[in-house]
């Protein structure tokens, strides 16, 4: 069976033809006609022959009689459609065939060119050059860094779009297109966008910006402040140049303002200034040369003016002043000058101040006032340090040293220990330097005995039989009388012992104070007496010291005996107790002096 519209074989029970896509028609009852089986097969094997016409049979009718056919077991004749001779096919010629291939190609370019220019217009890639171009570089760097950089289309894109703009800003900036600030900021967004030899570059322009403003200053283009302030500008755009650069402007800006300030010096006759500016001036100031002459013209009229000044000081008795006019030209002139006037002057000033120095100090030492000789002294020796004056001052120092051992000794022996210590500190303060003084004062503060009316009371005790106010206070300060004695002697530091009996009635008073020692000292020593009171010629009283609780020392004081010294054995004590206890009743009270109480250290 084939197709009627294109001749292609067909399969039983096809619907569609499956070469164009034509419907198979359905056979019905009266088209079909009984073909002997040698016929069917011809079917499968058309012969090119015109397509025979179908015959119809008349379908019998049915009988009692079979016919031919039922007899023969052949089924009824059906009608059926003769094969069509399939159309032959067209085949299409290669120039065809290349031609829509061609078509199909260049259609798939141009939807792949209109996706690209699209994707290239709207994508982040051409915003961030447009940024770029727009000037506006922070923008450019955050929308690469937002949305450029972790696309590798768009990153790809951006490298081509920016592709040689690192070498064309930098030749924009060698041919004066644009300001550095501007290649530089430019050049900084690259770098950040990862487009290799900004950095180099943006050295490059700076350093060619410095050089610029460095040699617009040279040749007075631009004042030192406005080369300082562009100078400061390229460090903050990260020069790290700038400041030796500033460094070297420095140095000539001051070089130009000595040579100004040196000419002004000179025409007003201020030689010593002159050549303190003159001298300021470097090598590479286009005056050097000339400051150099006037230099040489200067140094003979400063030595002249000198010696003059030096002359007139003399004349008024002020050789200090004079020593210092010539000291101070000494250290100005260079050493190829000649000085020989200056040193004529000096050695004549010398030989005058020495004999004024040498004659004041004696005379001063006579006086004892070695502070001052000290003094003269010093400042004799740093006008110059002759011999003279340094050997006058060794001895002079010896002197007072002796002097000052001798005069503490002296206190020392008398007991008058704050004196002594006074005396050594103040000659400290003069001779601050001095070894034997410093170790004066060390053995003056070991061996001076400490008040016993320094310490702290730790208890107190007296006689309550009465309505008297028995006690041991300091007398210098709490004494109920006067610290006279009844021999008209004076009784200090230590204790009035006050023994009350009260209303002229006889009776037996006492009276006592403990102090905290702590084991610190070794000794205690002291003087007894009798204070002017009431009852000085009647009493028997006995003066007792304790040493935790120990009897150390007692003695028996009468109107007839009453002024004794003690010195007693205190070592590993930690409290001492003084009392002062009559033996037996008398009327009036009487005052006790326990002067001069001292604890020496251990």
């Amino acid at each position: 069976m084939f197709c009627e519209k294109c001749g292609a074989k067909l399969n039983d029970g096809d619907m569609f033809c499956e070469a164009c896509g034509e419907r198979v028609p359905i056979a019905t009852s009266s088209e079909t006609t009984p073909v002997p089986n040698s016929e069917a097969h011809s079917f499968a094997q058309p012969a090119p022959t015109p397509t025979p016409t179908p015959v119809q049979t008349p379908i019998p009718t049915p009988t009692d009689t079979p016919t031919t056919y039922q007899s023969a077991n052949v089924p009824p004749a059906q009608h059926i459609k003769g094969p069509k001779t399939p159309k032959e096919k067209k085949k299409l010629s290669k120039s065809k065939k290349a031609l829509i291939i061609l078509i199909i190609v260049m259609t798939v370019i141009i939807a792949l060119g209109i996706t690209a220019v699209v994707i290239f217009f709207t994508g982040s890639a051409y915003s961030v050059y447009n940024s770029m171009n727009d000037g506006d570089y922070s923008l450019a760097v955050s929308k690469y860094n937002n949305e450029v950089a972790d696309d590798f289309i768009q990153d790809n894109i951006l490298k081509l779009l920016l592709n040689g703009r690192v070498d064309d800003t930098a030749a924009k900036f060698q041919n004066n297109e644009i300001e550095y600030t501007e290649a530089v900021n430019e050049l900084n967004a690259l770098s950040d966008m990862k487009f290799e030899g900004g950095e180099e570059k943006i050295d490059e322009i700076l350093d060619a910006e410095a050089n610029s403003i460095t040699e617009k200053y040279n040749n007075k283009e631009i004042d030192y402040s406005t080369a300082d302030v562009q100078l400061t500008e390229l460090a903050n755009m990260g020069y790290d140049q700038a400041e030796s650069k500033k460094q070297e402007l420095m140095v000539i800006e001051e070089s130009r303002n000595a040579f100004s300030a040196g000419n002004d010096y000179y025409a007003n006759g201020d030689y010593e200034e002159a050549i303190t500016e003159y001298n300021k001036i470097s090598e590479s100031d286009e005056n050097y040369s000339e400051a150099q002459t006037k230099l040489n013209e200067l140094y003979p009229k400063y030595i002249d003016y000198i010696v003059e000044q030096a002359d007139s000081y003399i004349s008024f008795g002020e050789y200090e002043s004079a020593l210092s006019y010539i000291n101070t030209a000494e250290s100005i002139l260079p050493e190829n000058i000649d000085k020989s006037k200056l040193d004529e002057a000096k050695s004549d000033i010398l030989e005058e101040y020495k004999s004024d120095v040498l004659n004041q100090v004696t005379e001063l030492i006579n006086e004892f006032d070695y502070a001052e000789a000290f003094d003269l002294l010093d400042r004799a020796i740093a006008t110059n340090d002759d011999e003279a004056f340094v050997s006058a001052k060794s001895k002079s120092e010896e002197n007072y040293v002796e002097y000052i051992k001798e005069s503490v000794q002296n206190l020392m022996n008398k007991k008058e220990y704050t004196d002594a210590l006074t005396t050594v500190n103040n000659a400290l303060v003069i001779l601050p330097d001095n070894k034997e003084l410093t170790s004066l004062a060390k053995s003056v503060e070991h061996d001076t005995p400490i008040c016993l009316t320094k310490l702290e009371r730790i208890e107190f005790g007296r006689y309550t039989g009465n309505q008297g106010d028995s006690h041991l206070n300091i007398l210098e300060d709490d004494a109920s009388f006067d610290n006279i004695g009844i021999n008209g002697e004076v009784f200090k530091n230590g204790l009035e012992g006050w023994i009350a009996r009260w209303n002229g009635t006889p009776e037996k008073s006492w009276a006592f104070a403990t102090y905290d020692l702590d084991s610190k000292y070794k000794t205690f020593s002291g003087t007894t007496g009798v204070l002017q009171s009431p009852n000085t010629d009647d009493f028997d009283t006995t003066l007792y010291i304790y040493g935790d609780d120990n009897l150390l020392y007692s003695q028996v004081l009468t109107p007839e005996k009453n002024k004794f010294d003690f010195n007693i054995n205190v070592k590993n004590i930690d409290s001492l107790k003084i009392m002062l206890k009559d033996n037996i009743a008398v009327a009036g009270g009487t005052a006790f002096a326990l002067s001069d109480l001292y604890l020496t250290a251990n």
